[in-house]
């Protein structure tokens, strides 16, 4: 996307979405609207479309008469994610250990 097709909206989910994984936003924190909408310098529609992708992919929270809140981490899903991630790096290790050489294979001399 060029800087001149890049909509409101999109602005404000990347704005979101960053803050939200950097950890400024963590989970529970309350979206209001007008208050991110002076913070980016526009109008409350892109803001609530954005919030509303964000709720789409999981990563917020809607409640009627509360509003729009960051999701909160499930720890099954947590746990089921980093297990799947082990299993992952495991067979990518076991794939690439052919093709290093054998230097690449040593295990790190350590210092004191």
């Amino acid at each position: 996307m060029t800087k001149a097709t890049v909509s409101k909206s999109h602005i404000a989910h990347e704005h979101l979405r960053e803050r939200i994984t950097r950890g400024a936003y963590g989970p529970g924190y309350r979206l209001v609207l007008d208050q991110l909408a002076r913070e980016l310098g526009m109008s409350v529609v892109p803001v609530r479309e954005a919030i509303r992708r964000l709720e789409a992919e999981g990563v917020v929270t809607f409640e009627r008469n509360v509003g729009a809140r960051v999701a909160a981490i499930d720890p099954v899903d947590f746990r089921e994610a980093c297990q799947t991630l082990a299993i992952a790096e495991g067979a990518a290790v076991a794939l690439a250990q052919p093709h290093l050489a054998a230097a690449d294979r040593r295990e790190p001399t350590r210092t004191p």
